[in-house]
């Protein structure tokens, strides 16, 4: 039976360390979220991403915005939180309604306050890490991946030759993972809905990661024997928190899984604060 991988015990470690670090600060760092109407999935992980804050003693300005706000205004906010010299770094939670155009959005906020790594800027030094280069107590990475990188990590997994399978090629997960795991020496294949004969690609992953959001997309037999499987799906399905891998058949197969929830999630919270606190020393240490 696999190793069940405890996100939520590393994820407070993590904040358990970060807080200390907070503590002995004057003026404490500053997250604003920006929010967007109301997507179910999206509304769990902020509740969890406010209670984080609170807990560490980071400072939190809530931006809920309606369903229906334009554009433009959306932008103005984005803007406002740019020039607001109490916020050190700014989320726009996705995903946003259809009218918004995330790219355009994205344009307009300040790289030096991106928390998630998805400004132009940001996203395209992700490519300029050098060989063996990732250092997480310095770099800004995306958050999901970023956590990714440190449940690998407590592994104890070198990643050096290993094939890694990634299903799913969001800006947020797929494509910044990719080039991360790259870095670390990985083989990587990217997989997504125009990828033929899954199975075929999964089934060679010495490291399975399944981002898309489809429960009980990734079965037993797509694993390989002694893999190990990261989850970062989640759906709410009739009141549950579901991930792609069907859990409980894959467990039986795999070296080690990520359960959901419990597994990537608290990573990706504990990932958004140690990148609101790398923003806020880099804003800092520059006014010194």
């Amino acid at each position: 039976m696999a190793q069940t991988i405890d996100g939520q015990a590393l994820a407070e470690k993590i904040e358990a360390q970060l807080k200390l670090k907070i503590d002995q600060l004057p003026q404490k760092p500053c997250l604003a979220i920006v929010s967007v109407g109301k997507n179910p999935a999206s509304e769990v992980y902020l509740k969890y991403k406010i209670k984080a804050c609170n807990q560490i003693g980071i400072g939190l300005k809530e931006v809920s915005l309606s369903e229906t706000i334009k554009e433009e205004d959306l932008i103005k906010k984005v803007e406002r939180l740019n020039n607001d010299s109490t916020v050190d770094a700014v989320l726009i939670q996705l995903p946003l309604p259809e009218q918004i155009n995330f790219k355009k959005v994205i344009l307009h906020l300040d790289p030096e306050k991106d928390v998630d790594c998805l400004h132009p800027l940001n996203f395209g030094n992700l490519c300029l890490i050098e060989k063996n280069g990732l250092d997480l107590d310095k770099q800004l990475l995306p958050c999901t991946p970023r956590g990714i990188i440190h449940l690998l990590n407590s592994l104890n997994l070198d990643l050096s030759g290993l094939k890694v399978v990634i299903v799913g090629r969001s800006n947020l997960v797929g494509k910044p993972l990719s080039n991360l795991l790259v870095i670390m020496g990985a083989t990587v294949t990217l997989c997504h809905s125009q990828t033929k004969n899954l199975a075929d690609e999964t089934r060679q992953a010495d490291v399975l990661i399944s981002a898309v959001g489809r429960p009980g997309l990734i079965t037993a037999p797509m694993v390989k024997s002694g893999a190990v499987v990261i989850d970062v799906g989640i759906t709410k399905l009739n009141g549950r928190l579901l991930g792609d891998a069907d859990f409980e058949s894959v467990k039986d197969k795999a070296r080690a899984i990520t359960p959901v929830p419990g597994g990537v999630g608290p990573m990706t919270i504990a990932s958004l604060l140690e990148n609101t606190w790398l923003l806020a020393k880099k804003r800092r240490e520059a006014t010194d």
